[in-house]
Protein backbone atom coordinates (compact mmCIF):
# COMPACT_ATOMS: atom_id res chain seq x y z
CA UNK A 1 0.00 0.00 0.00
CA UNK A 2 1.17 3.07 -0.79
CA UNK A 3 0.53 6.20 1.40
CA UNK A 4 0.70 10.11 0.76
CA UNK A 5 1.24 11.39 4.39
CA UNK A 6 1.62 15.35 5.89
CA UNK A 7 2.79 15.34 8.92
CA UNK A 8 5.26 17.17 11.53
CA UNK A 9 3.32 16.27 15.07
CA UNK A 10 5.61 13.91 16.90
CA UNK A 11 2.75 12.94 18.49
CA UNK A 12 1.44 10.98 15.37
CA UNK A 13 4.58 9.48 15.04
CA UNK A 14 3.85 5.70 17.04
CA UNK A 15 0.45 5.36 14.68
CA UNK A 16 3.20 6.14 12.02
CA UNK A 17 5.52 3.59 13.24
CA UNK A 18 2.82 0.89 13.52
CA UNK A 19 1.58 1.67 10.33
CA UNK A 20 5.14 0.86 8.47
CA UNK A 21 5.27 -2.29 10.68
CA UNK A 22 2.42 -3.61 8.86
CA UNK A 23 2.77 -7.05 6.15
CA UNK A 24 3.34 -6.06 3.21
CA UNK A 25 5.48 -3.06 4.65
CA UNK A 26 3.55 0.07 3.11
CA UNK A 27 5.42 3.05 1.40
CA UNK A 28 5.38 6.65 1.81
CA UNK A 29 5.60 9.83 -0.14
CA UNK A 30 5.82 12.48 2.92
CA UNK A 31 5.58 16.02 1.95
CA UNK A 32 8.50 17.70 3.29
CA UNK A 33 8.21 21.61 3.23
CA UNK A 34 10.60 22.76 6.28
CA UNK A 35 12.90 20.40 7.88
CA UNK A 36 10.56 19.93 10.78
CA UNK A 37 8.30 18.15 8.31
CA UNK A 38 10.65 15.17 8.62
CA UNK A 39 10.50 14.51 12.29
CA UNK A 40 8.09 12.07 13.06
CA UNK A 41 9.76 9.39 10.15
CA UNK A 42 13.05 8.60 12.29
CA UNK A 43 13.42 4.56 11.90
CA UNK A 44 11.00 4.69 9.40
CA UNK A 45 11.93 3.40 5.58
CA UNK A 46 10.45 3.66 2.29
CA UNK A 47 10.05 7.07 2.37
CA UNK A 48 9.49 9.36 -0.65
CA UNK A 49 10.00 13.39 0.44
CA UNK A 50 8.56 15.85 -1.82
CA UNK A 51 8.28 19.56 -1.49
CA UNK A 52 4.97 20.61 -1.66
CA UNK A 53 1.16 19.03 -0.76
CA UNK A 54 -0.04 19.46 -4.40
CA UNK A 55 1.85 16.62 -5.67
CA UNK A 56 -0.56 14.60 -3.22
CA UNK A 57 -3.90 15.83 -5.24
CA UNK A 58 -2.28 14.70 -8.50
CA UNK A 59 -0.18 11.74 -7.48
CA UNK A 60 -2.70 8.69 -8.53
CA UNK A 61 -0.43 5.88 -7.21
CA UNK A 62 -1.32 6.55 -3.74
CA UNK A 63 -3.84 4.47 -2.32
CA UNK A 64 -4.34 6.42 0.94
CA UNK A 65 -3.39 10.33 2.71
CA UNK A 66 -2.97 10.86 5.96
CA UNK A 67 -2.42 14.21 7.94
CA UNK A 68 -2.25 16.85 10.69
CA UNK A 69 -2.03 20.17 11.26
CA UNK A 70 -4.55 23.55 11.65
CA UNK A 71 -2.33 25.81 9.02
CA UNK A 72 -4.27 27.75 6.41
CA UNK A 73 -2.26 25.54 4.01
CA UNK A 74 -2.95 22.11 6.17
CA UNK A 75 -6.65 22.79 6.38
CA UNK A 76 -7.06 23.82 2.85
CA UNK A 77 -5.20 20.38 1.77
CA UNK A 78 -7.85 18.65 3.75
CA UNK A 79 -10.48 19.93 2.27
CA UNK A 80 -9.21 19.16 -1.59
CA UNK A 81 -8.11 15.99 -0.57
CA UNK A 82 -11.44 15.37 1.22
CA UNK A 83 -13.39 16.45 -2.38
CA UNK A 84 -11.15 13.16 -3.93
CA UNK A 85 -12.45 9.45 -3.80
CA UNK A 86 -9.38 8.26 -1.78
CA UNK A 87 -9.44 7.15 1.42
CA UNK A 88 -8.47 9.96 4.27
CA UNK A 89 -7.31 9.98 7.74
CA UNK A 90 -7.16 12.62 9.29
CA UNK A 91 -5.44 13.77 12.75
CA UNK A 92 -8.33 15.66 14.88
CA UNK A 93 -7.00 18.91 16.45
CA UNK A 94 -8.87 21.51 18.82
CA UNK A 95 -7.58 23.98 17.07
CA UNK A 96 -9.47 22.84 13.81
CA UNK A 97 -12.73 23.30 15.61
CA UNK A 98 -16.53 22.51 15.21
CA UNK A 99 -17.71 24.37 11.63
CA UNK A 100 -14.19 22.54 10.03
CA UNK A 101 -15.40 19.11 11.22
CA UNK A 102 -19.38 19.85 10.43
CA UNK A 103 -17.43 21.14 6.50
CA UNK A 104 -15.72 18.44 6.55
CA UNK A 105 -18.50 16.00 7.30
CA UNK A 106 -20.46 17.62 4.66
CA UNK A 107 -17.92 16.44 2.25
CA UNK A 108 -17.90 13.11 3.61
CA UNK A 109 -21.09 12.42 2.51
CA UNK A 110 -21.03 12.53 -1.15
CA UNK A 111 -17.68 10.24 -0.61
CA UNK A 112 -18.10 6.54 -2.19
CA UNK A 113 -14.28 6.41 0.64
CA UNK A 114 -13.96 6.74 4.22
CA UNK A 115 -13.07 9.59 5.37
CA UNK A 116 -11.51 8.75 9.39
CA UNK A 117 -10.11 10.64 12.31
CA UNK A 118 -7.33 8.99 13.67
CA UNK A 119 -7.20 9.05 18.12
CA UNK A 120 -3.64 8.04 19.53
CA UNK A 121 -5.35 6.57 22.36
CA UNK A 122 -7.51 4.29 19.79
CA UNK A 123 -3.74 2.28 19.61
CA UNK A 124 -3.08 1.18 23.00
CA UNK A 125 -3.17 -2.32 23.64
CA UNK A 126 -4.76 -2.02 27.19
CA UNK A 127 -7.21 0.65 26.18
CA UNK A 128 -8.49 -1.86 23.28
CA UNK A 129 -8.20 -5.15 25.34
CA UNK A 130 -10.64 -2.70 28.09
CA UNK A 131 -13.13 -1.94 25.37
CA UNK A 132 -12.93 -5.03 24.46
CA UNK A 133 -14.01 -6.79 27.41
CA UNK A 134 -16.87 -4.24 28.31
CA UNK A 135 -18.25 -4.50 25.15
CA UNK A 136 -18.34 -8.51 25.86
CA UNK A 137 -19.50 -8.00 29.45
CA UNK A 138 -17.14 -9.41 31.11
CA UNK A 139 -17.35 -7.02 33.77
CA UNK A 140 -20.51 -4.65 35.38
CA UNK A 141 -21.93 -2.32 33.55
CA UNK A 142 -20.31 1.25 33.82
CA UNK A 143 -22.32 3.95 35.83
CA UNK A 144 -19.90 6.47 35.78
CA UNK A 145 -16.42 7.72 34.21
CA UNK A 146 -13.95 9.72 36.34
CA UNK A 147 -11.29 11.47 34.21
CA UNK A 148 -8.36 13.03 36.16
CA UNK A 149 -5.42 14.72 34.16
CA UNK A 150 -2.34 16.03 34.89
CA UNK A 151 -0.18 18.07 32.83
CA UNK A 152 3.56 19.45 33.27
CA UNK A 153 3.38 23.19 33.49
CA UNK A 154 7.01 23.44 33.21
CA UNK A 155 8.24 25.27 29.69
CA UNK A 156 4.27 26.59 28.82
CA UNK A 157 3.90 29.92 28.51
CA UNK A 158 1.05 31.71 30.32
CA UNK A 159 -0.85 31.85 26.67
CA UNK A 160 0.12 28.53 25.41
CA UNK A 161 -1.43 27.23 29.05
CA UNK A 162 -5.07 26.81 27.66
CA UNK A 163 -4.04 25.68 24.26
CA UNK A 164 -2.30 22.50 26.06
CA UNK A 165 -5.64 21.71 28.02
CA UNK A 166 -7.61 22.12 24.99
CA UNK A 167 -5.41 19.35 23.32
CA UNK A 168 -5.95 17.25 25.98
CA UNK A 169 -9.14 17.54 26.50
CA UNK A 170 -10.18 16.77 22.88
CA UNK A 171 -8.75 13.83 22.61
CA UNK A 172 -9.78 12.88 26.37
CA UNK A 173 -13.99 13.05 25.44
CA UNK A 174 -13.23 10.84 22.56
CA UNK A 175 -11.53 8.68 24.87
CA UNK A 176 -14.84 8.20 27.39
CA UNK A 177 -17.13 7.99 24.51
CA UNK A 178 -14.86 4.96 23.49
CA UNK A 179 -15.35 3.63 26.96
CA UNK A 180 -18.76 4.24 26.79
CA UNK A 181 -19.85 8.03 28.34
CA UNK A 182 -22.88 9.77 27.67
CA UNK A 183 -23.55 13.43 27.34
CA UNK A 184 -26.80 15.33 27.23
CA UNK A 185 -25.60 18.55 29.28
CA UNK A 186 -22.23 19.79 29.84
CA UNK A 187 -21.00 21.92 32.61
CA UNK A 188 -17.42 23.63 32.68
CA UNK A 189 -15.62 25.53 34.99
CA UNK A 190 -12.27 26.81 34.75
CA UNK A 191 -9.55 28.33 37.21
CA UNK A 192 -6.74 30.95 36.38
CA UNK A 193 -3.78 32.59 38.30
CA UNK A 194 -1.89 35.64 37.48
CA UNK A 195 -1.60 36.98 34.09
CA UNK A 196 -4.78 35.09 33.41
CA UNK A 197 -2.52 31.46 33.24
CA UNK A 198 -5.27 28.47 33.16
CA UNK A 199 -4.57 26.43 36.53
CA UNK A 200 -7.12 23.81 36.38
CA UNK A 201 -10.52 23.10 34.17
CA UNK A 202 -13.09 20.59 34.86
CA UNK A 203 -16.32 19.26 33.07
CA UNK A 204 -19.35 17.71 34.15
CA UNK A 205 -21.22 15.84 31.46
CA UNK A 206 -23.95 14.13 32.54
CA UNK A 207 -26.65 11.93 30.68
CA UNK A 208 -30.18 11.21 30.91
CA UNK A 209 -29.02 7.51 30.55
CA UNK A 210 -25.82 5.67 30.28
CA UNK A 211 -22.68 6.27 32.26
CA UNK A 212 -22.12 10.41 32.52
CA UNK A 213 -18.30 11.64 33.00
CA UNK A 214 -16.71 14.05 35.17
CA UNK A 215 -13.33 15.50 33.51
CA UNK A 216 -10.63 17.85 35.77
CA UNK A 217 -7.54 18.75 34.02
CA UNK A 218 -4.46 20.49 35.88
CA UNK A 219 -1.25 22.20 34.94
CA UNK A 220 1.36 21.37 37.17
CA UNK A 221 4.83 22.75 37.54
CA UNK A 222 7.18 20.02 38.52
CA UNK A 223 4.78 16.98 37.75
CA UNK A 224 4.85 14.30 35.12
CA UNK A 225 1.90 14.64 32.74
CA UNK A 226 -0.07 11.68 32.91
CA UNK A 227 -4.29 10.70 33.63
CA UNK A 228 -6.13 8.71 36.12
CA UNK A 229 -9.49 7.13 34.99
CA UNK A 230 -11.85 5.29 36.95
CA UNK A 231 -14.59 3.41 36.10
CA UNK A 232 -17.20 3.07 38.28
CA UNK A 233 -19.56 0.53 38.71
CA UNK A 234 -21.26 -1.99 41.38
CA UNK A 235 -18.33 -3.73 42.01
CA UNK A 236 -16.06 -1.14 42.59
CA UNK A 237 -15.15 -0.73 38.98
CA UNK A 238 -11.78 -0.50 37.21
CA UNK A 239 -8.62 1.83 37.42
CA UNK A 240 -6.56 3.11 34.24
CA UNK A 241 -3.54 4.57 34.31
CA UNK A 242 -1.44 6.78 31.55
CA UNK A 243 2.04 7.36 32.22
CA UNK A 244 4.80 10.29 31.01
CA UNK A 245 5.09 8.31 27.72
CA UNK A 246 1.20 7.69 27.24
CA UNK A 247 0.94 4.35 27.78
CA UNK A 248 -1.58 2.95 29.65
CA UNK A 249 -2.19 0.14 32.53
CA UNK A 250 -5.00 -1.33 34.13
CA UNK A 251 -4.46 -1.59 37.88
CA UNK A 252 -4.19 -5.04 39.18
CA UNK A 253 -5.58 -6.59 35.67
CA UNK A 254 -3.47 -7.98 33.47
CA UNK A 255 -5.06 -6.87 29.93
CA UNK A 256 -3.70 -7.87 26.34
CA UNK A 257 -4.96 -7.32 23.10
CA UNK A 258 -3.67 -7.88 19.48
CA UNK A 259 -2.53 -4.54 17.94
CA UNK A 260 -4.01 -2.85 15.03
CA UNK A 261 -4.07 0.59 13.34
CA UNK A 262 -7.87 -0.04 12.15
CA UNK A 263 -8.60 0.56 16.16
CA UNK A 264 -7.31 3.92 16.36
CA UNK A 265 -9.56 5.55 13.49
CA UNK A 266 -12.99 5.95 13.69
CA UNK A 267 -15.45 7.36 11.11
CA UNK A 268 -15.76 10.92 10.98
CA UNK A 269 -18.96 11.46 12.27
CA UNK A 270 -17.71 9.79 15.22
CA UNK A 271 -15.11 12.72 15.18
CA UNK A 272 -17.63 15.50 14.76
CA UNK A 273 -19.71 13.96 18.02
CA UNK A 274 -16.47 14.78 20.24
CA UNK A 275 -15.92 18.03 18.74
CA UNK A 276 -19.67 18.83 19.53
CA UNK A 277 -18.79 17.92 23.44
CA UNK A 278 -15.73 19.56 22.65
CA UNK A 279 -17.56 22.90 21.83
CA UNK A 280 -19.81 22.46 24.15
CA UNK A 281 -17.55 23.13 26.86
CA UNK A 282 -15.95 26.12 25.45
CA UNK A 283 -19.55 27.54 25.53
CA UNK A 284 -20.24 26.45 28.48
CA UNK A 285 -16.97 28.16 29.91
CA UNK A 286 -18.44 31.41 28.07
CA UNK A 287 -21.68 31.51 29.12
CA UNK A 288 -21.20 30.43 32.54
CA UNK A 289 -24.19 27.90 32.48
CA UNK A 290 -24.84 24.56 31.42
CA UNK A 291 -25.51 23.78 27.86
CA UNK A 292 -27.89 20.93 26.22
CA UNK A 293 -26.47 18.93 23.50
CA UNK A 294 -28.53 18.43 20.40
CA UNK A 295 -26.53 16.17 17.94
CA UNK A 296 -28.05 15.61 14.41
CA UNK A 297 -26.01 14.54 11.67
CA UNK A 298 -24.18 17.15 9.63
CA UNK A 299 -25.81 18.04 6.20
CA UNK A 300 -26.78 20.58 3.73
CA UNK A 301 -30.45 20.48 5.32
CA UNK A 302 -28.88 20.89 8.75
CA UNK A 303 -26.69 23.94 7.95
CA UNK A 304 -29.71 25.90 5.50
CA UNK A 305 -31.70 25.53 8.48
CA UNK A 306 -29.41 27.26 10.92
CA UNK A 307 -28.27 30.00 8.91
CA UNK A 308 -32.16 30.82 8.15
CA UNK A 309 -32.56 30.78 11.77
CA UNK A 310 -30.33 33.24 12.42
CA UNK A 311 -30.37 35.40 9.15
CA UNK A 312 -34.77 35.26 9.89
CA UNK A 313 -34.05 36.55 13.51
CA UNK A 314 -32.20 39.39 12.37
CA UNK A 315 -34.30 40.01 9.52
CA UNK A 316 -37.21 40.36 11.61
CA UNK A 317 -35.55 42.76 14.11
CA UNK A 318 -34.68 44.64 10.68
CA UNK A 319 -38.53 44.77 9.81
CA UNK A 320 -39.64 46.08 13.30
CA UNK A 321 -36.91 49.12 13.24
CA UNK A 322 -37.73 50.11 9.61
CA UNK A 323 -41.25 50.17 10.77
CA UNK A 324 -40.62 52.29 13.38
CA UNK A 325 -38.67 54.49 11.39
CA UNK A 326 -41.10 54.62 8.87
CA UNK A 327 -44.12 55.66 11.46
CA UNK A 328 -41.81 58.17 13.12
CA UNK A 329 -40.90 60.17 9.69
CA UNK A 330 -44.97 59.76 8.90
CA UNK A 331 -45.87 61.22 12.10
CA UNK A 332 -43.18 63.89 11.81
CA UNK A 333 -44.47 65.41 8.29
CA UNK A 334 -48.00 64.75 8.71
CA UNK A 335 -49.99 63.62 5.47
CA UNK A 336 -47.63 63.08 2.51
CA UNK A 337 -50.35 64.23 -0.28
CA UNK A 338 -49.72 68.15 0.70
CA UNK A 339 -45.88 67.35 0.74
CA UNK A 340 -43.93 67.65 -1.89
CA UNK A 341 -42.77 64.63 -4.73
CA UNK A 342 -39.68 63.77 -3.58
CA UNK A 343 -41.51 63.02 -0.12
CA UNK A 344 -43.58 60.59 -1.80
CA UNK A 345 -40.53 59.29 -3.42
CA UNK A 346 -38.85 58.83 -0.20
CA UNK A 347 -41.46 57.18 1.59
CA UNK A 348 -42.41 54.50 -1.10
CA UNK A 349 -38.47 53.91 -0.67
CA UNK A 350 -38.95 53.56 2.82
CA UNK A 351 -41.92 51.18 2.25
CA UNK A 352 -40.21 48.95 0.26
CA UNK A 353 -37.20 49.07 2.85
CA UNK A 354 -39.26 47.82 5.35
CA UNK A 355 -41.17 44.79 3.81
CA UNK A 356 -38.77 44.01 0.81
CA UNK A 357 -36.25 42.16 3.14
CA UNK A 358 -39.06 40.37 4.75
CA UNK A 359 -40.46 38.80 1.38
CA UNK A 360 -36.62 37.88 -0.09
CA UNK A 361 -36.26 35.81 3.35
CA UNK A 362 -39.71 33.77 2.68
CA UNK A 363 -39.19 33.49 -0.79
CA UNK A 364 -35.98 31.82 -0.12
CA UNK A 365 -37.14 29.54 2.71
CA UNK A 366 -37.95 27.30 -0.91
CA UNK A 367 -34.70 26.40 -1.51
CA UNK A 368 -35.59 23.50 1.53
CA UNK A 369 -36.45 21.16 -0.62
CA UNK A 370 -33.31 21.06 -2.53
CA UNK A 371 -31.08 20.23 0.18
CA UNK A 372 -29.89 16.97 0.70
CA UNK A 373 -31.53 15.29 3.83
CA UNK A 374 -29.02 13.44 6.54
CA UNK A 375 -27.88 10.01 5.79
CA UNK A 376 -29.31 7.14 7.83
CA UNK A 377 -26.91 6.48 10.80
CA UNK A 378 -26.70 2.58 12.49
Amino acid sequence: MRWGVWCDDVAAGPWLKALARETPAPTFVAVRATPADDAVWHAIAGVEFIADWPTLLIDRTLDAVFMTGTSNDRLAAMRQLAEQDRPLWIWPDAQHGLPFAYELALIANDRTTPLHGVWRHRCDPVLQAVVARHRQGDFAGIEHIEFARTIRGDGIADGDASIAMQQRLLSDLDLVRWLGGHATRVTALRTTGPNGRLWKQSALLAAESGPGVSWTGEIVAGAASGARVHLHNRDGGLVLVENAAGQWSAEGVSATTIETREAASVPWTEVVRVFEWFDACEHSLERRRTIELHSEPASERTVFKTQMTAIGCGVLMATLLFALLYLAVGATIGDPQEAPSWVLIAFNVLRLLVFAPLAIFLIAQLLLPLTRTPPQRD
